[in-house]
């Protein structure tokens, strides 16, 4: 999986709509750690 710039920043844009997460965890971005890497 390509995990540059891009997503980063729609990382952050996430973040402004949802800041605790709770919209669909895991759905649109894989969660962080060993198994989304």
């Amino acid at each position: 999986a390509h995990q540059g710039p891009g997503l980063a920043w729609m990382r952050r844009v996430r973040a402004l709509f949802d800041p605790h997460g709770i919209l669909n965890p895991g759905k649109i971005f894989p969660e962080e750690g060993p198994a989304g890497q």
